[in-house]
């Protein structure tokens, strides 16, 4: 028997086998502090309700799959999205390499672009973070709201939230996003921060390869030139490509 569970029981019920009583007035004799109990009480009782917690009744966390598939024709627009809390708890729990796979198989989301350049909220976080976010970038919509009534000050009645390749999400205005297809779209995807396998796996596709050789050539001073540019979008179009047949393979 655990030990710690010994000593809460000794500590409830007022003794143990070890403490003799002494004639009928044993009961009436103040006992002995068992001094270790008041210290692992805590211990035990939380090794209690740490094995009674997986009984308790727990609601089963939907797929990005499973969540895609359930998406709504969204109402006066071409999206079908998510619940915007559905879409709140898919962003939290994204990663790079999360997002990338929900790129390769959007199942019912819609893809779109964004129309201008611009400085992208994450909306994912307690203390909101902003990153670059270019022209053409493409994005994968996942809830929208509508604004109920008054006033609209963004000049759109719809916002957005989208999910980007790095894994964050974004709020947009539909004037900010088109859902007609850019002819080279921009795929901001962090390969440093996929996973290993994922890495191995892309790394041995001829094509991939290549195009990892010309952007490290091509960007390794300067990642603001136009030949770094092309090269990354390129490499970005070799690794959906990729990711996609695998998606399609059932790998």
């Amino acid at each position: 028997m655990n030990p710690s569970k010994i000593v809460l029981a000794c500590f409830l019920l007022g003794g143990c086998a070890g403490q003799k009583a002494e004639g009928s007035f044993a009961a009436a004799a103040p006992p002995a502090a068992p001094a270790p109990a008041p210290a692992l009480a805590p211990t035990a009782a939380g090794a209690l309700l740490a094995t009674a917690a997986p009984d308790a009744p727990s609601a089963r966390v939907p797929t990005f799959a499973e969540l895609a598939d359930s998406c709504v024709k969204d109402r006066g627009s071409e999206a079908c999205t998510m619940a915007p809390e559905e879409a709140e708890r898919t962003c939290r729990s994204m990663t790079p390499t999360k997002a990338l796979r929900a790129f390769s198989s959007p199942r019912g989301l819609r893809v779109g672009y964004l129309t201008r350049d611009m400085e992208a909220w994450s909306t994912a976080r307690v203390l909101g973070s902003k990153s670059r976010a270019a022209f053409d970038e493409e994005v994968l919509v996942l809830a929208s709201r509508h604004a109920k009534g008054g006033i609209v000050v963004t000049g759109s009645a719809v916002t957005y939230e989208i999910l980007r390749y790095d894994g964050t999400c974004a709020s947009l205005t539909s004037d900010e996003i088109t859902f007609k297809r850019a002819p080279f779209p921009a795929r901001p995807i962090r390969w440093e921060k996929l996973e290993a396998p994922v890495r191995e796996d892309l790394e041995a596709q001829p094509a991939v390869a290549r195009a990892r050789a010309r952007t490290t050539a091509a960007c390794d001073r300067d990642r603001t030139t136009k030949a770094c540019v092309v090269a990354t979008r390129t490499l970005g179009a070799a690794i959906v490509t990729a990711m996609k047949k695998a998606a399609r393979d059932g790998a």
